[in-house]
């Protein structure tokens, strides 16, 4: 049976005088009682020494005993300077077996391993083998390293200076906002010139993830306190309509209270559109833009425009960025627009602002760097501290934030009650590890309790409220009380801020990403019954949210419905993009015939006609005009152009109207390959792989998409493998355009691997099939 044994023993010096002898014999039976008492069982105790072993759950009990008998051997009277004692510590197997005369013995390694480990260590020390450290590493800190007489055997001291890990974890919440880059002020320069200004502008922010774009945004925002600052929220796939306005109203509301009193009484409908557009029951699209109009111009005032800032565009509704781009164009009404996004293209609902310009935010140069690191520690910082945060997180402002708190949160520094400091000078410092790895790090230092909670918190809507979250957390099976203290050791190590919602995007994607899937699938049901229960405003276009977080549940046909219900609400009220969007994304999941039929009825219902008089119109001579481009043509332009924005409506225009499911995700992986977005990539790869009831030519854009996978990825080998299949199976279905591309695709893998003339000679080939 595996165990872990505490091996106990009183250090030679006790023994040379007969008074401490019977001291020490007095304190071994206190020993063995306060053993048992603490559900050890003992296997032997002779003289100063008590083995006992316990069973692997009793583990931290059990160090905290040795802890507090450390503690009290060294204020024993006798001998003069305290009882000299130590412990080793070590898991195995322990067998029960009766020796020659029937009495019961214990032997097992880890019985050896705890012996040799406490014949080694020093008076007042705890020294755990490998296997009962790693046990213990999410509770206690180690110092000194142990070796034994075994070449195998090492072992590591418990650190009684700052034994709990816990202690040094309450320092992360001292540590500092991390200061705006000075280059990073500089870069966002023409936003404050534009606000001062009278005409709109829209600004997107590009540049590396972590540099710290949105904090000196709302650094700037606190600096010159624009009339208004509305931040659109991010929903779920991008599904529900005016979802991100919706959002920003709730998080401003109190804000706008003046405004929207003001409004009661010159604009009744303005004031009960705005109310509609916060309770999830969005007016019609002509009502939700005029009431955005008139409320920004009521906002402008002597201190410049009102600000709109868009944190995660891609999770952004088209209907807000509809209605955005309508309100912000018309005449009298003018605003500033920030959006931080990574697409070259802008989407449909912005391209009429005609005043807007790119900022491409730069990275921090090493100098820049460490100011922000000493800014994080506060004053007087340790400078090798800052440099050592620099070289472990990188030099974006992310990196930095995080290599600090992971290194606090792990007890490499520590907080000495007037600054940071190093916890011991001699340990061996880090290298570069970035955001996403220090991350992981972190997620070792919480309890089962905490990950939870953190899981839960990141996979619901970024702006659900406090209830919803505790609601779902709730039905994750977590206690009330551990449910309060997981949160407030996440608010205080930086995880989670006061509102309960994750600290950073790459902090959201890195847990929803780590989840296995069947943990995700119950987070979201979860999510899911939760905003049910507990959400105040539960409206109509949140079916879509819900139905969003219920097709992740797995409850696809609930799930698919509640989408379809907000698909045809869209319709009707006038957010075609939004309906075609929804109607797309209930046939992803949901590819059955009932699905497809209504996905179908909706996209059609968004381009008939408006026009009562179209008929009569129809009978009048018009002049001939050129057919349009099939879909198809258009689709493959928007790629080789790299209009994602296009490209991403095209797609979910073809799947709503009932197009081919399989070929839509495998163009979907060539176009994340070009953003360099493997993680989509990816996925669109395995969602066309499952795709039901394909096509014998699908097998064929499949195994094309997959070598182009794998050519991002390096990977040449696997890629031609692909790409020959591909093309195997378009000779042998007799599919000409199959077999073109799939030429085109073992050129480009040839390209790659350096043969350029066979490469050549492929691609010659390939235009001659096509043509």
């Amino acid at each position: 049976m595996e165990r872990f044994v505490l091996w106990h023993r009183i250090l030679p010096p006790a023994f040379e005088e007969e008074e401490t002898t019977a001291a020490a014999g007095q304190w071994a039976r206190y020993v063995t009682n306060e053993v048992t008492n603490a559900g050890g069982e003992v296997i032997s105790s002779l003289a100063g020494t008590v083995v006992a072993n316990f069973t692997l759950h009793e583990l931290k009990a059990a160090i905290n005993l040795a802890l507090r008998l450390l503690a009290e051997a060294e204020s024993q009277p006798v001998p003069a300077g305290g009882l000299p004692i130590a412990f080793g510590i070590a898991t195995g197997d322990v067998q029960r077996a009766e020796d020659g005369a029937g009495h019961l013995t214990s032997s097992g390694g880890a019985i050896d391993r705890a012996q040799l480990l406490a014949n080694q260590a020093r008076a007042g020390e705890v020294v755990l083998d490998v296997e009962s450290r790693e046990a213990a590493s999410r509770t206690y800190l180690f110092g000194r390293s142990v070796s034994t007489s075994s070449f195998a055997l090492h072992g590591e001291a418990i650190d009684r200076s700052r034994p709990l890990l816990e202690q040094c974890r309450h320092a992360v919440g001292l540590l500092q906002p991390a200061p705006v880059p000075a280059s990073t002020r500089h870069a966002l320069e023409p936003l404050e010139k534009a606000a001062a200004g009278s005409e709109t502008h829209a600004f997107y922010l590009q540049g590396p993830l972590g540099v710290g774009a949105r904090s000196a945004v709302f650094a700037m925002r606190d600096e010159l306190q624009p009339p208004a600052f509305l931040e659109i929220g991010a929903v779920p796939g991008g599904l529900e309509p005016l979802g991100g306005l919706r959002l920003a109203l709730l998080k401003a509301w109190r804000a706008l209270e003046r405004t929207r009193q003001l409004l009661k009484k010159s604009e009744p409908g303005v004031a009960d559109a705005l109310k509609a557009i916060a309770c999830a029951t969005p007016p019609r699209r002509e009502a939700a833009v005029h009431a955005l109009k008139v409320t920004l111009g009521a906002l402008r005032n002597g201190r410049g425009l009102p600000w709109i800032y868009i944190d995660r565009i891609s999770a952004v509704d088209p209907a807000t960025l509809d209605v955005l781009g309508a309100a912000l164009t018309s005449d009298g009404v003018a605003g500033l627009l920030c959006i931080r996004t990574t697409e070259s293209t802008v989407p449909a609902g912005l391209r009429p602002i005609a005043r807007s310009a790119r900022i491409e935010l730069p990275s921090l140069d090493p100098n820049e760097a460490l100011l922000v690191a000493t800014g994080i520690l506060g004053s007087d910082a340790d400078m090798e501290i800052a440099k050592q945060l620099v070289i472990t997180g990188g030099t974006t402002v992310l990196g930095i934030v995080e290599a600090a708190r992971t290194m606090i949160a792990t007890g490499d520094i520590v907080h000495d009650g007037h600054k940071f400091a190093w916890r011991e000078q001699g340990l061996e410092r880090r290298q570069h590890l970035g955001p996403r790895a220090l991350l992981e790090e972190r997620f070792a230092t919480l309890d089962t309790s905490s990950m939870r909670v953190l899981e839960v918190a990141c996979s619901a809507l970024p702006a659900s409220s406090q209830q919803v979250i505790d609601a779902a957390v709730g039905l994750d099976g977590i206690p009330e009380d551990t449910r309060k203290r997981a949160f407030e050791a996440l608010v205080n190590d930086g995880l989670l801020n006061a509102q309960g919602k994750p600290e950073s995007e790459l902090l959201r994607r890195a847990v929803v990403q780590r989840m296995p899937p069947a943990r995700r699938t119950e987070v979201y049901r979860f999510v899911a019954q939760a905003l049910h229960s507990a959400e105040p405003l539960l409206g109509p276009s949140m079916a879509a949210t819900v139905g969003a977080y219920l097709c992740e549940g797995g409850d696809l046909e609930r799930g698919a419905h509640a989408i379809l219900e907000a698909g045809s609400m869209a319709a009707d009220k006038g957010y075609n993009s939004a309906a075609v969007r929804l109607a797309a994304a209930a046939v992803q999941y949901q590819p059955d015939r009932d699905t497809r039929s209504v996905a179908s009825e909706i996209s059609k219902s968004v381009h008939l006609p408006s026009d009562p008089n179209h008929d009569e119109d129809e009978d009048r001579p018009t002049n001939p005009v050129p057919p349009p481009d099939p879909p198809s043509l258009e689709v493959v332009r928007a790629l080789k152009a790299q209009d994602h924005a296009r490209f991403d409506d095209l797609i979910d225009a073809a799947i709503a109207a009932g197009g081919d499911l399989a070929g839509a995700h495998c163009l979907r992986v060539l176009s994340y390959v070009v953003r360099e977005d493997l993680d989509a990539a990816q996925a669109a790869l395995k969602a066309a792989r499952r795709t039901p009831g394909c096509a014998p030519s699908a097998q064929i854009r499949i195994s094309i998409a997959s070598a182009c996978m794998h050519l991002a990825q390096g990977r040449r080998r696997d890629a031609m493998i692909d790409a020959l299949e591909a093309l195997s199976a378009a000779r042998s279905q007799q599919d000409g355009p199959g077999e073109a591309a799939s030429l085109k695709m073992v050129s480009a893998t040839c390209l790659a691997a350096g043969l350029q003339n066979d490469a050549v000679r492929l691609a010659h080939v390939a235009e001659a099939v096509a043509s």
